[in-house]
């Protein structure tokens, strides 16, 4: 099986995730969403992550699925400026996080590249606090280990 196969196939089974996540949430009683923290909401009920292993094409998912209104967190700034250049979505560094959203509104889509190596620069309680809001339907990509 070629490259291209294979990422095709994890594409479209990231794809089926997410929609299904979006599904199941839009199943739930609305006042259901009233009783979890925005943060808790997000975590348990917006949430998708998939790990597949190395050199898989999680970065170019994320090239391909991301837009304006989207957010791509990564772990350094070095990973920003190699993988993420000159893109049409925002791409922030861990570390840089706290300070970039100030006066910016919560992005509906968050993707998160390498998630083991982000939470270990910003705890996932803490992003999930900068990031969730309850007035919006947001999605949570998480993709890597």
């Amino acid at each position: 099986m070629t490259f291209e196969t294979h990422f095709t196939r994890y594409a479209d089974f990231l794809d089926f995730l997410t929609v299904a996540n979006e599904t199941f949430r839009a199943s739930l009683q609305p006042h259901v969403r009233g009783l979890y923290h925005p943060k808790d909401w997000a975590r348990h009920h917006c949430t998708v992550q998939l790990d597949i292993g190395r050199r898989c094409g999680k970065t170019r998912y994320i090239q391909e699925r991301a837009d304006r209104s989207s957010l791509v967190v990564v772990p350094n700034r070095a990973m920003a400026s190699a993988l993420h250049p000159g893109r049409k979505y925002p791409t922030v560094a861990a570390g840089d996080l706290r300070r970039w959203m100030r006066d910016r509104p919560k992005p509906a889509r968050v993707f998160i590249d390498e998630p083991r190596y982000v939470f270990e620069r910003l705890p996932a309680e803490s992003l999930y606090e900068l990031l969730a809001d309850a007035s919006i339907d947001q999605t949570f990509v998480l993709l890597g280990a």
